[in-house]
């Protein structure tokens, strides 16, 4: 079996992902590393673990090490990287658009009630718009639902129009 199709090699590394932001950062950071490995043939893999973010680098080593793999065979670094790269393109996306900026915890809540509900494979796009009030539009599958405060008092003024126009 090759690196690229044990998809349980990446498996802590895919599950730390919460948003599209974090899958964007971590991507860019393959590429980067994947870049620098090959820059020059004298350039280790520690070394180049230097040029990304000191957190992507640790989950990249822990689960290099974890699996075994061999960091001065950079044909099978190679590999594992491109293979995860790969894996990245894999995720769904589910799009909030929320009234006010989350919080790391609240984007774990949220994410987590994902998982519960749906699985593993599903990543949150998160937008502020503060003229929502309150609640949540949430755009997936091709579905849009929305459940904001602002809807809910518009429904309620069209509804009432004549009673508050009197």
């Amino acid at each position: 079996m090759t690196v690229q199709n044990n998809i349980l090699i990446y498996f802590d590394i895919l599950t730390s992902l919460r948003t599209v932001e974090d899958l964007n950062q971590i991507s860019s950071e393959i590429d980067n590393l994947l870049a620098s490995i090959f820059e020059t043939d004298d350039q280790s893999f520690d070394k180049a673990l230097k040029s990304i973010s000191v957190d992507t680098a640790k989950k990249i080593n822990d689960a290099i090490n974890k699996n075994g793999l061999n960091i001065t065979n950079k044909e099978l670094i190679r590999n594992f990287l491109e293979g995860l790269k790969k894996l990245l393109g894999k995720f769904k996306t589910i799009r909030l658009i929320i009234s006010i900026e989350p919080s790391s915890s609240a984007i774990e809540n949220i994410h987590n009630w994902v998982i519960s509900n749906l699985g593993e494979g599903y990543l949150l796009e998160i937008e502020t718009n503060h003229n929502l009030l309150g609640g949540a539009i949430i755009e997936f599958d091709g579905k849009y639902r929305d459940f904001t405060v602002k809807k809910n008092l518009e429904n309620l003024f069209l509804s009432k129009k004549e009673e508050i126009l009197l």
